[in-house]
């Protein structure tokens, strides 16, 4: 390990960590895998991406990291599910809306492959 990263706290705790770049900057460093990043978006993007479990649609086994990624899923695989006023909310939702409202479908509804024959 490095000598520049100090120890991770722990999973969940705090800010990102912090390790000085070639031009004296301090560069956002994974708490998990101590890989460095330019910005801090970019560092909170690889942790959901890559150290969060991942979901899965309530519809069939597809699993998912980024909201983006199951609502073209949804709106393009499970079109027929769902009725034309809430396939255009699920058009509109963004980020944790999006997640919100997957899990009211889930709650609702259950994950079970035999619950996506009935129209939302």
């Amino acid at each position: 390990m490095p000598t520049n990263v100090s120890q991770p706290e722990p999973h969940g705790a705090g800010g990102p960590l912090a390790t000085p770049s070639a031009k004296g900057l301090d560069r956002p460093v994974c708490r998990y895998c101590y890989k460095s990043f330019g910005r801090v978006q970019e560092l909170k993007r690889h942790e959901r991406d890559i150290h969060r479990p991942l979901r899965q649609c309530p519809f069939c086994t597809v699993k998912w990291s980024r909201p983006d990624r199951i609502k073209s899923h949804l709106i393009v695989t499970h079109r027929e599910i769902f009725t034309p006023e809430i396939l255009r909310e699920v058009d509109n939702l963004r980020g944790q809306r999006l997640v919100e409202f997957l899990d009211r479908v889930t709650t609702c509804h259950g994950s079970d492959s035999s619950e996506s024959s009935r129209r939302l």
